[in-house]
Parts: C-alpha cells; sequence; structure tokens
C-alpha cells in the first residue's frame, strides 16, 4: 500500500471505535511452553518457558469485547497450554477503558501513516558491484570474459543477504483544549511496544488474523502489538499534560511549530521553548506533514509541532486544537 493511500485509509478509519484492552493477572504454573487466549479479532499470547515446580503471576493485556462461544460473559477463552502445566487468568484489574467517553475532538484526529521501508542492498552488494565494473572495464577487449564477469556478479547479488526492511515508527501527542486531556498515539509496521501494566487501545490497518497482542517473559514481561505487514497502532491517556496557548507553551520544548489562528491563516514559528510565550511568526519556516493539519476543525486556533525523538529516533509530533473540541461546539 502506498503511503498517500496509507494516510486516507488512517483518516477514514480514526473515527471509528478502537478496541479497548484492559489487564489481567494470569497464574502460569509450569512446565508451560507458550499460552494463548483467544479474544474478538485479537488474541493475547505469552511467550517464554515456565520450568517444572515454578509458579509465574503476571499481567497481561486482554482486548474487551464478546467472549467466544463456551466462555463466561466478557471472558476471554484460555486455549491449551503448551505443556503439561497450568494456567489461570482473574478478572480485570484494570478494565479497559471506553472509547465513547474521550472528548470527540480527540476521538476524530488522523492517525499518522506509517510504512516499512523496503529492503535495499547492503554494504556488500555495492562493494561487490563496484569490484565487477572495474573487472568489467579491464576486460572490454574480451567480450565472453566481461559477459561472464557481469553474470557472475548478477548472480552473487542475490546470494548475498538483503538489508532488512527497516520499520519507521512515529508518536503524536493529542491534545484537547476544551478538557485539556491527552492522548499518546504510536504507530509502528509490523511490532509496536506497548507500556506495561496499562489499559489502552489499539488498532491495526486492515484488520487482520494476524493480528496479536504479545506478552514476552523473557527479560521482561514485555507487551507489544504484532503483526507481519499491518499498519498497527497504539493509544493510551497521557493526563493533563499541560495547554499549548499563545500565551504559554505548558507541555516541553518544541523544535519547530505552526500555528492556525480561527480564520484559518497557517503561520510558522520556529523553536518554542517551554513556559514560554509563541514566538513571532518567521518567513520560511516550511511546513508540517499534511496528515498532521487534515480533517481539523474549523473556527478555532490549531497548534501543531514537531518534538524531540523518542526512543530510537522516533520522530514525535504534538497536535492542540484550542476551545471547544470538534463536534461540541455550538
Amino acid at each position: 500500500m502506498s503511503p498517500a493511500a496509507l494516510a486516507c485509509v488512517v483518516a477514514l478509519a480514526w473515527g471509528a471505535p478502537q478496541d479497548g484492552y484492559g489487564v489481567h493477572e494470569l497464574r502460569l504454573e509450569g512446565p508451560l511452553g507458550a499460552v494463548v487466549l483467544e479474544g474478538s479479532g485479537w488474541r493475547t499470547s505469552v511467550v517464554g518457558e515456565v520450568g517444572p515446580g515454578e509458579v509465574c503471576t503476571l499481567v497481561v493485556p486482554i482486548v474487551a469485547g464478546d467472549a467466544p462461544r463456551g466462555a463466561a460473559p466478557g471472558a476471554p477463552l484460555l486455549s491449551p497450554a503448551d505443556g503439561a502445566g497450568d494456567a489461570v487468568l482473574t478478572p480485570a484489574i484494570a478494565a479497559a477503558p471506553e472509547w465513547d467517553a474521550l472528548p470527540a475532538g480527540l476521538r476524530r484526529r488522523t492517525l499518522p501513516p506509517v510504512a516499512a521501508r523496503l529492503p535495499g542492498p547492503g554494504a556488500a552488494h555495492l562493494a561487490l558491484l563496484c569490484a565487477v565494473a572495474v573487472l568489467i572495464l579491464a576486460a572490454w577487449r574480451r567480450t565472453p570474459a566481461a559477459l561472464a564477469l557481469g553474470l557472475a556478479g548478477a548472480l552473487a547479488c542475490f546470494v548475498l543477504p538483503q538489508r532488512p526492511p527497516q520499520p519507521s515508527a512515529v508518536e503524536v501527542l493529542e491534545g484537547d483544549g476544551a478538557s485539556g486531556r491527552w492522548l499518546v498515539v504510536r504507530g509502528a509496521v509490523g511490532t509496536l511496544e506497548l507500556s506495561p501494566d496499562r489499559p489502552g487501545w489499539c488498532e491495526s490497518i486492515p484488520a487482520s488474523a494476524k493480528r496479536r497482542l504479545e506478552v514476552t517473559l523473557d527479560g521482561g514481561p514485555h507487551w507489544a502489538l504484532e503483526g507481519e505487514g499491518l499498519a498497527l497502532y497504539s493509544l493510551a491517556e497521557a493526563g493533563r499534560l499541560g495547554r499549548l496557548d499563545p500565551e504559554r507553551n505548558e507541555l516541553a520544548d518544541l523544535a519547530s511549530v505552526w500555528r492556525r489562528d480561527g480564520a484559518g491563516r497557517w503561520s510558522a514559528h520556529g523553536p518554542w521553548g517551554h513556559d514560554e510565550a509563541l514566538p513571532a511568526a518567521v518567513e520560511g519556516g516550511g511546513e508540517p506533514p499534511g496528515w498532521l493539519v487534515s480533517v481539523l476543525p474549523q473556527g478555532v486556533g490549531i497548534t501543531v509541532g514537531r518534538a524531540e525523538a523518542g526512543a530510537a529516533g522516533t520522530p514525535r509530533w504534538v497536535r492542540w486544537i484550542e476551545g471547544p473540541s470538534f463536534g461540541e461546539r455550538r
């Protein structure tokens, strides 16, 4: 799927309810190798070894929804575990959050587009191509030898491993001026880490039977969304981080800022420091990404910006809508 098409899909999908997941406690008694909890549209997989006689108690995320046939109402179905041990699931210790309880303005923001960078030639490929080109030039008078060298180089390129595809990730802080509430939205392709012990929402584009929540025991536990080739998103409330009004930046230092006034005029303002008033508009400040300024309400002030990169260089963006939220204005 092209980035443009994916951007259109996430813009249309954002208004739909997201899948909320709660936090449950799971008691494992070894020997066990794997446990799968079947749910509605998602499954939770616990990956890791629990040895004979070992007892492990951990918290796991489970997407709320209708239970499979044979399970108690609202309860996930515990599938047969890999091993002779036992697995016991308790009721939720933190319920899945209600999507409709969020302000309409936060529920109608566009999701950030994400796409995996395609695999490409590595350093070994480039070195091989340079060497073959030099040899072919040296043997240009002997056509059969030059052809043989070219064919050998082409075959070697197929044998050498390609550089693996590099997934791209993005994070957006979504602020609602009417309520002062913030969401943190994170997206990636294929794998997306989640904050453990914390309920939230998740989404995949497209919806697929391959998507799952995975809990890894080794060195953890670690939570993640998994789905090969899928655009994965996690959403969680971030509390009241402060306001981002022109009079004062209560959030954090921002590397670049753009603001749209109530009349719809955009202006660039360069860097904006924490606890400072919005700097004066500057010329040549560039433009924010198109998806960041799409499907936004009219007649209210809007501020978008780029924050410092997160872990592993993940781009981080901020989007704040002043005053009444989208769909809540009178």
